[in-house]
């Protein structure tokens, strides 16, 4: 039986993690930084996609990887429409959303760009798995009952996930999300203000670095 040679993309805000496997083997693993300065020459994320294909390239080259030699490409799944977890096959119709940033903008969309890029090069399949915008709420609810759900998602989805985990059978919630929320009458919600919270913390961090000051200036002049 032949080998399966896959190499794996994983973009971030501020590097590309690749692996390079054989079978379930890894061979090579590598983090490519990117710093601020080479990001900043970029007018968007999906503007950085070439910058990022040729650091790739490179990988491949020291690693003497040749890219025909590929089974398959796999990459990170980024924004798209709700899916279910799973590995997706990347199409024409998926690199126009995660290029075009229809579901968002993220470094993540750029997984399935660069894995159809270099999949078409090597005359192989390129693949997305686990997207970051998979959905299994109730599917995973339904399995593993919980008494309290937690909320921490932008403010116009807040009151749409506190829907659906009350359907779901939830008792509680806590709500992270800077909004108010409405829930049916009984049901607990502990609405956690982020913004006080961190103007607590930065309060007391400053007024702490503020007597150390003043202590070691003592302790000087002593």
């Amino acid at each position: 039986m032949s080998s399966h040679l896959l190499l794996v993309i994983n973009p971030g805000s501020t590097s590309t993690k690749l692996s390079h496997f054989v079978d379930t083997e890894e061979r090579f693993a590598e983090t490519l930084a990117h710093s601020t300065e080479e990001l900043a020459a970029f007018s968007s994320i999906t503007a950085q996609a070439p910058f990022r294909r040729a650091a790739i390239d490179d990988f491949l080259t020291r690693h003497r990887i040749d890219p025909e030699t590929l089974s398959a490409v796999v990459a990170r799944g980024g924004l798209l429409r709700p899916l279910e977890g799973g590995v997706y096959a990347v199409d024409d119709a998926m690199v126009r959303d995660l290029t075009s940033g229809v579901y968002g903008h993220h470094a993540s969309n750029l997984g399935g760009v660069l894995a159809r890029s270099i999949a078409d090069a090597a005359r192989c399949p390129a693949f997305i798995a686990d997207p970051v915008v998979v959905d299994e709420l109730e599917d995973v609810l339904a399995k593993e009952p919980a008494l309290v759900g937690m909320i921490a998602v932008p403010r116009a989805q807040a009151q749409e996930v506190a829907d659906r985990l009350v359907a779901a059978g939830v008792s509680g919630l806590i709500n992270f999300a800077p909004v108010r929320i409405k829930v049916p009458d009984g049901l607990y919600v502990e609405h956690m203000d982020i913004t006080t919270s961190a103007e607590k913390a930065l309060f007391f961090a400053r007024e702490r670095a503020r007597l150390r000051s003043l202590d070691e200036s003592s302790a000087t002049t002593a």
